[in-house]
């Protein structure tokens, strides 16, 4: 999240904007049956044009001057590594959105998530992030 977080306000100017979205969406595949959880962060910057789009995520690809490019590479790599995928829209002088989907897990009885406890108020399995 802080190199999304960063990536954003380094692309606004001073009256620009970064808004950090959080949710869930019911399972509609039979890839998540359980749902995503999305973070979505969208900034009014100076956007991303297409032919930057291919490479945003290539180590070392940088338009920034004295950016070392491995912010959105280690963004996509932990995403990735937690069975989750980052997309990207974002239109030059408008600003730019990066949504992060992640899996999430209904866990069957609290032994199967590790020593993390239940505090819902319903009784209903919790939730984790995976």
């Amino acid at each position: 999240m802080l190199n999304l977080l960063l990536n954003a306000i380094e692309a606004i100017e001073k009256e620009g904007r970064v808004t950090v979205r959080v949710g869930c969406q019911s399972g509609e595949s039979e890839a998540r049956p359980d749902g995503e959880a999305v973070i979505e962060v969208t900034d009014t910057g100076r956007g991303i044009s297409e032919d930057d789009l291919e490479h945003i995520f290539n180590p070392f690809f940088t338009k920034t001057s004295g950016g070392t490019g491995l912010r959105l590479p280690a963004v996509r790599r932990i995403v990735r590594a937690h069975g989750g995928r980052v997309e990207v829209t974002s239109t030059v002088g408008v600003g730019s959105i990066f949504t992060i989907r992640l899996p999430l897990n209904r866990c069957a009885d609290y032994t199967q998530c590790g020593h993390f406890q239940s505090r819902t108020s319903d009784g209903s399995s919790p939730y984790f992030l995976m």
